[in-house]
């Protein structure tokens, strides 16, 4: 996907989700395909974020805010069943949902907020794709799932952060998983890397490294500082991407926005 060229989305009529779209990646990646003239459901736990990106949409009505809590299955079917009557079966799912969590030792953590960040950034995707994908399944045709990843998954252990990568090396294996698994269906399923987003998380990011004096995290929070952080629309531009009609066999991929802060890295 190195190469620029005409594209052909498919997603004009069509119903997309996506979760953490409240702000950040998730929020542009949202309005990206609205203005492709998508359907959107965007799901997250706060309606006023919802909505926000909601009133950022060109056309009125083509962005559906959608409360629901991704860490808990219940939340998402029920959301489910709403995404089905407000904007129809979705082609296109982007699992963009995630935290942090704290920057401790694994000595030191607190076991509610270490579980918790398990929960949305890794059970979230999965609560996602079995309340969703069936559907798109049975629907037939052509779909799209992404999820957003993370660098941090890559490489060997440092600093004090176990529970935020350990979920994203999850994820990885969830999602080379699910693309074997849909490999017949016309379903392609993919991972996106944002780069470097001076995002909500990097903000807690930044407060906590500093609490904790962990110098990898604080030094990373700095280089974004310094920068300005990779534009968030990078990442939406991959996924529309996703979307074009010459991608159909893209699938099974961890994926790098173009032209990031840092280079990429060796996946599988």
């Amino acid at each position: 996907m190195t190469q620029r060229h005409r594209r052909v989305s498919r997603l004009r009529g069509e119903a997309v989700v996506v979760s953490g779209s409240g702000s950040g990646v998730g929020r542009a990646i949202a309005l990206a395909c609205t203005a492709e003239g998508a359907r959107v459901a965007v799901l997250g736990r706060r309606r006023e974020a919802l909505e926000a990106t909601a009133s950022l949409a060109e056309s009125a009505g083509s962005i559906v805010p959608i409360v629901a809590d991704v860490s808990e299955y219940a939340s998402v079917h029920e959301a489910a069943s709403r995404i089905f009557v407000g904007i129809g079966p979705p082609r296109v799912i982007v699992a963009a949902a995630g935290v942090h969590g704290e920057i401790t030792s694994i000595l030191d953590s607190d076991p509610e907020r270490w579980e918790s960040t398990i929960q949305i950034s890794l059970a979230g995707v999965y609560h996602i794709v079995r309340a969703l994908v069936p559907g798109m399944v049975d629907r037939g045709g052509w779909g799209r799932m992404v999820n957003v990843t993370s660098a941090s998954s890559l490489g060997a252990p440092h600093g004090i952060n176990s529970a935020y990568p350990l979920s994203k090396v999850a994820v990885n294996h969830f999602t080379r998983q699910l693309a074997a698994e849909l490999a017949s269906t016309g379903i392609t399923v993919n991972e996106v890397h944002p780069g470097e987003v001076k995002s909500e998380m990097w903000e807690a990011i930044q407060a906590d490294a500093v609490a904790h004096d962990e110098d990898g995290a604080r030094r990373w929070a700095e280089l974004v500082e310094e920068t300005g952080g990779d534009p968030p629309e990078k990442s939406a531009e991959l996924v529309l991407e996703l979307c074009d009609t010459s991608r159909d066999e893209v699938t099974c991929q961890f994926l790098w926005i173009r032209d990031g802060i840092q280079e990429p890295q060796e996946t599988w």
